[in-house]
């Protein structure tokens, strides 16, 4: 009689943390509005003064008598200056969109690193979490995790390969969010000038822009959704790397709207954790959500013999 090989003992899945994603999401909205305000008062304040004010944010919400008068004379000074000649003013704003970009630039990556350094690590700490809570209840003994998940990070201890793998992730969230970020510099620019075209006073075009954001919540929890993803199949893999984990059992997620068909025929299918699986579609090896917008993850298959672990079946 044939042995039948037995099935691969496996943890459950990690998947990413619901409450982190909400925090991002709104975080990355904050983040956008506050850099939005920031180019449109420094390309009013250009166009009122030539650079003769300083900054004053006080602008951004006026409340003092001295501050909504300010408002009224650099709206004044702008609508007179557009009116003498508009081609000229809108070169004008052309001008100093090109002359400031890589300022608006960097301080927009700032803050973009801040926020992309507080996901990474709050991930992080709660995939390691998770983790160690499925692979107790798997069988594992929690001393093999005080051996080699080593480094601190917030109230959790990561392994030393998710550790290395922390500041490419930050470095690929900052880069994203920055770029979210200018994507709407240009559209800013151009509904300055279509308001000044019509009439409009600063305040009526500032109020225009308020309510017609350029990242909205959808484009903000898109991007949440990628980055947290992307992040905690990251950390997981690092982690198991570090337990000798070298294979896991590929889990198919459902989209929102769709998902990719070549990524429903992964499903239950056993890959390598250093290569992943091919998918036609990407016309390359990928993993569960490196692709834009997957929702896929994984169960870690567990190196019984490697760890010592007495099957019972």
């Amino acid at each position: 009689m044939t042995k039948t090989s037995r099935k691969p003992k496996v943890a459950r899945a990690t998947e990413p943390n619901a409450g982190i994603r909400s925090k991002l999401q709104k975080r990355l909205v904050s983040l956008c509005k506050q850099f939005d305000k920031m180019v449109i008062d420094d390309i009013f304040l250009h166009l009122a003064s030539q650079n003769s004010l300083a900054q004053d944010w006080s602008l951004s919400d006026p409340k003092t008598i001295r501050d909504k008068q300010r408002l009224k004379e650099i709206s004044s000074a702008v609508l007179a200056a557009w009116r003498r000649d508009n081609a000229a003013f809108r070169a004008d704003i052309e001008g100093y969109v090109d002359r400031n970009i890589a300022s608006w630039t960097s301080k927009a990556t700032t803050a973009a690193r801040k926020l992309a350094v507080w996901v990474a690590r709050t991930i992080a700490a709660d995939v390691t979490a998770s983790q160690r809570s499925a692979y107790i209840a798997a069988g594992l003994s929690p001393d093999i995790f005080k051996e080699r998940w080593t480094v601190p990070v917030l109230r959790q201890h990561i392994s030393q390969s998710a550790a290395q793998a922390l500041p490419d992730l930050i470095k690929w969230s900052t880069e994203l969010i920055t770029r979210m970020a200018l994507r709407d510099v240009e559209r800013l620019q151009n509904l300055i000038s279509e308001g000044l075209q019509k009439g409009q006073s600063v305040t009526e075009i500032r109020h225009f822009l308020s309510v017609t954001d350029g990242f909205s919540a959808d484009r903000a929890r898109n991007v949440a959704i990628d980055q947290t993803n992307k992040i905690t199949q990251g950390i997981a893999r690092a982690n198991d790397s570090e337990l000798g984990v070298t294979q896991g059992v590929w889990i198919h997620v459902s989209g929102q709207y769709t998902s990719r068909e070549t990524h429903k025929a992964m499903h239950g299918k056993r890959f390598d954790l250093n290569r992943g699986l091919f998918d036609s579609e990407a016309g390359r090896y990928t993993f569960p959500s490196l692709e834009p917008f997957c929702r896929c993850t994984y169960r870690p298959v567990i190196p019984m013999d490697a760890l010592g672990i007495k099957r019972n079946d």
